[in-house]
């Protein structure tokens, strides 16, 4: 793996994954890249050609700001707005392993110190996906993680820059149901992200719209829950938590083998 460090009186370059040999493409002029704000973590992933660029876009929620700059004479996919190392590192190594693209997380030179208060942390979250990652040796019976919600009120803007996904509403009085009719059936091996819904139907759309994916109906422990991912990796499974977590969700991450999916769309109303 070839690691290296850009620095400059702005920032930092300090995280690789996947080595990837980059240049300009012909005479495409870009715009050079801004620097991170004070305190903000930006995500650059390498991507010399349009196809690269897509294939970023199409593993964001369609509501992500995304940009294409220049870093001395390098094309990359400009990511900002996140408060945390945790956060940028969870979609640093996402888009790294889906995509196959060297993924670099920017940090200003002076990052102001914050201390966070119990509202606005949660307990049980990992401070990076792989704190949360069930070790090799039970990776078939990964433990359920049961985060804290945040408080989305305490800091809107930063929450909302740094996670992509709305933050959980208040609940609302409806006469809706998620879903009417239900195909039982046990889920293949792997890891399950769930969430639960506490019966306000408008979650399923409010995940929808902030994945981009169809949201699913599930049973775990006799009880329903929403099913926003399901996959092999926990890499993955645990960077959705994560985000989810700090927009003000509860969810876990279980062994899917254990849960029983009812419906595999619920449907949006």
């Amino acid at each position: 793996m070839n690691a290296w460090r850009w620095q400059t009186g702005f920032w930092t370059i300090v995280t690789t994954i996947a080595p990837l040999a980059i240049g300009l493409p012909g005479n495409t002029q870009i715009p050079v890249c801004a620097p991170p704000n004070a305190g903000e973590y930006l995500l650059f992933v390498l991507s010399r050609t349009s196809d690269s660029q897509a294939m970023v876009r199409s593993k964001l929620p369609t509501d992500v700001p995304v940009s294409v700059c220049d870093y001395q004479g390098s094309p990359v996919t400009r990511l900002g707005g996140y408060q945390t190392d945790a956060a940028a590192n969870a979609w640093a190594q996402y888009l790294g392993q889906s995509t196959g693209l060297q993924t670099v997380v920017v940090k200003p030179s002076r990052i102001p110190a914050v201390t966070p208060s119990p509202a606005s942390t949660p307990s049980g979250v990992p401070g990076s996906p792989t704190a949360a990652m069930p070790q090799s040796s039970a990776a078939s019976n990964p433990t359920p993680i049961n985060p804290t919600p945040i408080n989305p009120a305490a800091n809107p803007a930063s929450n909302a820059a740094s996670n992509p996904i709305a933050p959980a509403s208040q609940p609302k009085s409806t006469q809706s149901t998620i879903a009417t009719t239900y195909n039982p059936q046990a889920m293949a091996s792997g890891y399950a992200v769930l969430v639960n819904y506490q019966n306000r139907p408008e979650v399923a759309t409010q995940l929808h719209q902030g994945l981009n994916k169809d949201i699913g109906l599930v049973a775990y422990g006799q009880k329903p829950y929403l099913l926003a991912l399901h996959t092999t990796d926990s890499v993955a499974a645990n960077s959705v938590m994560q985000l989810l977590s700090d927009r003000g969700y509860l969810t876990m991450v279980v062994d899917a083998r254990r849960v029983v999916l009812l419906k595999s769309a619920v449907s949006l109303k």
